[in-house]
């Protein structure tokens, strides 16, 4: 047992010795030659197997090498069983030691829950603790032992106590004062101890390199640092050290600050600053401390803090501190308090933007206007910064300028400027100014004008920026991404860069709440799309959460919320959203405000009154909105078919060509479903593109409108359909096309039918899941087959998945299931492959190709186009080939636990003659393994 002192080690090797009779417990006290030969004499008496228990070896060092090793080689010759505890081990003993069980500090440490039941606390008190002292004995067994030990309080007896116990340590001279330094940061490396010791004195062991390996071996409480940068002390240790150092801690803080500021450990840096009151060093590293790093981290709060510790006077002398923390105060939604700052420094640089704080301080008030959605004072601030001679300050000014312009709705300016800055940020190659501007021209230009793939396009470009950037600038990238495949409908794809988006927020600090807001947003578009209106009203809770009096927030959530009261047939609900939303007024950014308008049209429209769509339709074609114009055109044709207006066919036209456009063709399907079967059965009825209609309404799985259409009186409609149908490839359609196929009257549209069901039925057949170990069950897809026609169907189709793809004879088949081969036997059977075709092909019609089983004359085959797997076969094919090798993996060893742990005896409770031997053989199987995992174990132990 090797641990530092009060770890319990000779608290149980006595306990031991108590506990063993006939054992020795012996105690070095001094180490010296005398006391090792008593050693010797003690040990000479005993019998084989006695148990030896000796507390301190460490002390052994003082003993000369060959007396140390003698009792170690006594301890091995006479064949005893022997227990050691010491701080560590003698030097003289390391090269003699094997077959050896080491106990170190973590082993005997005690562990949060301990700490709870050996102090009487809470658990949240045991966690305090246990941070504190990391599980130290000594420390704890000191609060146990205390009046009041629920306080968690270490006293100066305590350390009083603790400099006893360590008195020859600190009696060193030189090692006294490397502990004393080292204590002094929270953490040290190598340069840092250094430069604490000065490296001047001449000392025994040499230099702070030899001092530091002193330390570790006298195991003083020094540990790795997390990341391995550098060393540690235990907390409650280090809090002794520093109570033992009488020299004031100031120089030192000093260096440890300016270290860690060059290692830039801003937080570091900064605390060690704050505790020596070093504020002109604090200063100074406020004003160093990266925009990028408050932000990715999320630090305003601590910001605030820090700045808050500098007494007023000294805050005073330092603008560009309080610049930060009021641009910073401001993003973090403190607008006011933010404000008030940044205009005090303008004030100071009076409105100059030569000046550099004048400058600073209008980039920062032109995007405390934009974020508050006041975008016309964003520009007049952006257009005063673009005057500044300096290129980095026009750059800044281009993109305050396209971001504000883009809020206005002004598109063409805002490309223009963002093409602009795009241009000049490569000239100065600032990749991030670049990645930046490219993100904003995506997401806040041509996204809303509906130029979807321009923005796929630029987002791609700035992916491979962001891959390996932090949490926080990844979720803003990602979050343009999701809003791009929610506008487009493409819900899957939404989901998946969301999820991304929610693994990353888990590894950031703090979120940017706009992130947030658009997150939760995009999150409650998806559930509203795919028809889970649960999840829809929780994340639109949460989105309504986030809005804080951001106007951009709350039409964005209302759209949001009337498009689910849409979605649930609700239309009145949705206008009685939208219409207080509205009546505020004009808004200076238009976007989501005709959005809005666009969403109560179509309400307005469900609920039968279509007068909205024209206005809202000409102010969307105004400003150019893109993909929400297609759908108010789409219910326009609608409204103007339905009225008898010849103008509806011009609408449709417009609306059919915008969807061939990138990113459009779920417009009409997945991101507005109820409109889009109303639209796409209007193009069938017209023969308006019925094909692209038909494909459509396959896709929406709008089948009792589809039977519709292939019950039209017009021929050419129904024959389009039967062909898109057969495009469509879902089986789904072939009840359809086989009942509209029986009762055709047209040869021409028969055939059509015909070759369509025919196409359908030749088509791969989806995979079937089989499982036969333990339970019976089948899943055809991702849906479980409930029911069977007969329990001989069931038996069939085990005894044909226990041989997949092996060619059967019919007459053995019959045997098996105990039906006799007559000609009534024979008519059984064919009735049993008529029922096992109803389960395995639901859609299938009755005469339909046997898609799942080949037959051939009297032998039939199971599974030919290889789409079924089969549990017991997938596992007797592992696990034959892990027995093959001829030594196992630590990977090998896992995937054959996993596959012993899935076992289960075949067909658990049914008897059947044809299953013994494959039972019989699985069992075997699994017994092999069982051993062959056994003996592997063994090995790696040994």
């Amino acid at each position: 047992m090797i641990a530092a002192a009060g770890f319990g080690k000779t608290t149980l090797l006595r306990h031991l010795a108590q506990l063993w009779e006939g054992s020795l417990f012996r105690r070095v006290t001094y180490g010296s030659a005398e006391e090792v030969q008593e050693l010797l004499a003690a040990l000479k008496p005993l019998k084989r197997g006695t148990l030896v228990l000796i507390d301190d070896v460490h002390l052994l060092e003082n003993a000369p090498p060959e007396a140390a090793q003698a009792l170690l080689q006594a301890l091995y010759q006479q064949r005893l069983r022997w227990a050691v505890g010491g701080r560590w081990l003698p030097r003289a003993w390391l090269p003699l030691l094997h077959h050896t069980q080491l106990v170190n500090e973590a082993d005997l440490a005690l562990s949060p829950p301990q700490i709870a039941a050996f102090l009487g606390v809470s658990e949240a008190e045991a966690e305090q603790c246990h941070a504190q002292t990391e599980g130290w004995p000594f420390a704890i067994a000191w609060l146990a032992r205390g009046n009041d030990s629920k306080a968690l309080s270490f006293d100066h007896a305590f350390f009083e106590q603790l400099r006893h116990r360590l008195q020859a340590e600190l009696a060193h001279a030189d090692l006294r004062r490397f502990l004393l330094r080292t204590a002094i940061p929270a953490w040290f490396d190598a340069e840092l101890a250094a430069a604490l010791l000065n490296e001047v004195s001449e000392t025994p062991l040499g230099t702070s390199a030899l001092l530091l390996e002193e330390a570790l071996r006298r195991r003083l409480f020094l540990s790795r640092t997390p990341d391995g940068r550098g060393w540690r002390y235990l907390p409650l240790f280090r809090a002794f050290l520093r109570w033992l150092n009488s020299e004031t801690e100031r120089p030192w803080l000093e260096i440890a600050a300016r270290h860690f500021e060059r290692l830039q450990e801003w937080e570091l840096a900064l605390t060690h600053a704050l505790e020596g009151k070093l504020d002109e060093v604090a200063i100074s590293i406020l004003a160093r401390l990266p925009h990028d790093w408050l932000w990715l981290r999320g630090r305003v709060w601590t910001l605030w803090q820090w700045v808050r510790c500098l007494e007023p006077q000294i805050r005073q002398q330092a603008p560009q501190v309080l610049l930060k923390l009021g641009y910073e105060l401001h993003r973090a939604g403190h607008w006011q308090e933010g404000r008030a700052l940044v205009e005090s420094i303008l004030d100071r640089a009076q409105l100059d933007a030569r000046h550099p704080l004048g400058a600073q301080a209008l980039v920062a008030l032109a995007g405390m206007a934009h974020i508050e959605g006041k975008y016309a004072e964003s520009v007049r601030w952006a257009q005063l910064l673009a005057s500044s001679p300096r290129p980095e300050d026009q750059l800044c000014a281009y993109k305050l300028l396209g971001d504000a312009n883009s809020g206005l709705a002004r598109f063409s300016e805002a490309r223009c400027w963002y093409e602009k800055g795009i241009s000049l940020a490569a000239q100065l190659g600032d990749l991030n100014y670049l990645c930046f501007l490219r993100h904003n021209l995506a997401v806040g230009v041509e996204l809303p004008v509906g130029r979807l793939g321009r923005a796929q396009q630029l987002l791609r470009e700035n992916t491979p920026f962001y891959q390996h950037k932090a949490p926080a600038p990844r979720v803003t990238h990602l979050v343009g991404w999701a809003c791009l495949w929610v506008e487009g409908g493409e819900w899957h794809r939404a989901e998946q860069v969301l999820d991304e988006i929610a693994a990353l927020a888990e590894q950031a600090e703090s979120v940017q709440e706009s992130n947030r807001f658009w997150y939760a947003w995009c999150r409650a578009m998806v559930a509203i799309g795919r028809g889970k209106w649960a999840d829809a009203e929780r994340w639109l809770t949460e989105a309504a959460q986030l809005i804080h009096e951001h106007v951009d927030r709350e039409l964005a959530w209302t759209r949001a919320a009337c498009w689910h009261a849409r979605r649930r047939r609700e239309p009145a609900q949705a206008l009685k959203l939208a219409e207080p939303a509205l009546a505020k007024g004009e808004h200076e950014s238009p976007t989501e405000r005709i959005l809005l308008e666009l969403e109560a049209a179509l309400a307005a429209w469900e609920a039968g009154e279509a007068s909205r769509l024209p206005t809202a339709a000409r102010r969307a074609a105004r400003f150019r909105i893109g993909t929400a114009l297609v759908r108010c055109r789409a219910a326009l044709a609608l409204a103007l078919h339905r009225a008898a207006d010849p103008r509806w066919a011009r609408h449709a036209r417009i609306a059919l060509a915008s969807l061939e456009k990138p990113g459009y063709s779920h417009l009409l399907t997945s991101r507005d479903p109820e409109l889009g079967v109303q639209f796409w059965s209007l193009c069938v009825r017209t023969a308006l593109a019925p094909e692209r209609a038909a494909l459509a309404l396959a896709a929406l799985h709008e089948w009792s409108s589809i039977e519709h259409l292939l019950q039209s009186p017009i021929a050419v409609i129904r024959q389009t359909t039967a062909q898109a149908l057969a495009n469509a490839q879902d089986e789904r359609a072939m009840p359809l096309l086989y009942r509209a196929w029986k009762h055709e009257k047209l040869p021409e549209v028969r055939t059509a039918l015909e070759r369509s069901l025919q196409e359908l039925e030749s088509a791969t057949p989806p995979p079937l899941y089989i499982q036969l170990m333990g339970e019976f069950a089948v899943w055809r897809g991702e849906e479980r087959i409930a029911e069977w026609p007969r329990p001989t169907v069931a038996r069939l189709l085990q005894l044909l998945a226990l041989h997949r793809q092996i060619p059967l004879a019919t007459e053995a088949v019959m045997q098996a299931l105990g039906i006799e081969d007559t000609i009534q036997g024979r008519r059984l059977f064919q009735r049993l492959l008529s029922w096992l075709k109803q389960a395995l092909e639901p859609y299938m019609r009755p005469r339909g190709p046997l898609r799942y089983l080949a037959l051939h004359g009297d032998t039939l085959q199971f599974d030919p186009p290889g789409v079924v797997s089969v549990d017991a076969e997938t596992f007797r094919r592992s696990v034959t080939s892990l027995l093959a090798a001829p030594t196992l993996t630590a990977q090998q060893r896992a995937h054959l636990a996993e596959q012993l742990r899935r076992y289960r005896p075949l067909l658990q409770g049914q008897e059947d003659a044809w299953l013994t031997e494959h039972r019989e053989h699985l069992e075997a199987l699994y017994q092999r393994g069982r051993q062959r995992l056994s003996q592997t174990a063994q090995a790696v132990t040994d």
